[in-house]
């Protein structure tokens, strides 16, 4: 889903870019001494460091993925930095080349952890801190997204850089040969005659032959007669058959003349039954009429066959307090959700499932509350996107079964 920017462990120290290494001398000898139950608690009380950093982006969205030796803590602060409480860690990692979006990261030791600041010329507009698995290790993801005019002024850059590239290509290009000067036509002699004709000269293989200028000069271009005006037919003339009889009835001598067309036979109008007379209007069946009528959708109801998940009174009420208590709570925000959207707040239910799915696009839940909102007001194909795009994002298997037997049902 991203792309992969800085990978740093675990390398060779001539091939990696950054390398966390810090074991003392006296670490390592106490080490040498001790049990391995005592080794395991000395490393338990050791504080916790910084063991990779992993940073990949896609459009305005980017992913920092820390990992430590042991459990990774990391809490947001304001101005957009982190704090990642028990680990030491001071150094900088330059993404210049790297990353469209940041310039750096700066990790700087303070009393308790470290703070983390992501350098960027572009404003932050919004970030979350999840669990997350990278290369079968525990991590936690900061998913940072940034505002939309810096990623336009970053494309302006890289256009004009394009430009100036583009420019210096076409400066060292060798200026194209001159093309040879169009032979000078003859003119012909006024009296009308067919002009002479000059003996026939081997044209030049990068100059194409040249034919001759008609008279006087002036140029020929090929044209449509005028067009042919056609009588039309006489109106309740007899048919006739073509054949002998239609031959032998013209007069003799007579030509036929290009300006006068044959009579044309008839057709009999076609017919068209009459309804009913007993009959108001077309007949509609009931089974077709129940494929085109709205479907009535019970969000509430749906939400708990597909997800298992209640919106009832209680249940809304403790997703807005865990909300109220942490923004970045995003199970309580698909609760949120669902509970605007079985009240009736359809679109206010679909703005919710919006902003998530910016922070996590492969959230299969939000997926499907935009899926049922968009059957809810009859727009099934949509609905049956949203479903396709919840399994794409790899739901359980039982979840999976009943996304597709819902899909089945629209």
């Amino acid at each position: 889903m991203f792309r992969r920017l800085l990978y740093l462990a675990p390398l060779a120290p001539a091939a990696a870019l950054i390398g966390f290494a810090a074991v003392s001398a006296a670490g390592a000898a106490a080490e040498g001494r001790a049990t391995a139950q005592e080794a395991a608690r000395a490393a338990a009380r050791a504080p916790n460091e910084l063991r990779d950093v992993q940073v990949g982006e896609r459009g305005r969205l980017m992913r920092v993925a820390l990992i430590c030796r042991r459990a990774c803590d990391v809490a947001a602060r304001r101005g957009g930095a982190f704090f990642l409480p028990g680990v030491d860690a001071a150094l900088e990692i330059d993404l210049k080349g790297r990353s469209r979006l940041a310039e750096a990261l700066a990790f700087t030791a303070e009393e308790g952890g470290s703070a983390l600041a992501v350098k960027s010329a572009r404003p932050m507009a919004r970030a979350a801190i999840r669990d997350c698995v990278i290369d079968g290790a525990r991590a936690s993801c900061i998913d940072i997204e940034f505002a939309d005019g810096a990623a336009r002024g970053a494309a302006q850059a890289e256009k004009a850089q394009a430009g100036k590239k583009q420019a210096k290509t076409a400066a060292s290009r060798p200026v194209a040969e001159e093309l040879a000067p169009a032979p000078t036509l003859k003119p012909a002699p006024a009296t009308g005659a067919a002009p002479d004709r000059p003996p026939a000269q081997t044209a030049a293989p990068s100059a194409p032959a040249l034919r001759e200028a008609p008279a006087d000069g002036a140029l020929v271009f090929a044209g449509y007669a005028a067009p042919e005006r056609l009588d039309p037919p006489a109106s309740g003339a007899p048919v006739r058959t073509a054949g002998a009889g239609a031959a032998s009835s013209a007069p003799q001598g007579a030509s036929s003349a290009p300006g006068k067309s044959a009579e044309m036979p008839t057709l009999a109008a076609l017919s068209v039954p009459a309804p009913p007379a007993d009959s108001e209007g077309p007949a509609l069946r009931e089974d077709r009429a129940a494929v085109f009528a709205p479907r009535e959708i019970d969000i509430a109801r749906e939400a708990e066959r597909i997800l298992g998940k209640r919106v009832g009174v209680a249940e809304c009420e403790g997703a807005q307090a865990r909300l109220r208590k942490d923004a970045w709570a995003l199970d309580a925000m698909v609760d949120v959700g669902f509970c605007k959207a079985a009240a009736g707040k359809l679109e206010e239910a679909d703005g919710v499932f919006i902003r998530l799915l910016a922070y996590t696009p492969d959230n299969y839940e939000a997926l499907v509350g935009r899926a049922l909102i968009a059957a809810k007001s009859g727009e099934r194909a949509l609905a049956r996107k949203y479903f396709q795009d919840a399994l794409t994002a790899l739901p359980p298997i039982e979840e999976s079964n009943r996304i597709v037997n819902a899909m089945a049902a629209l």
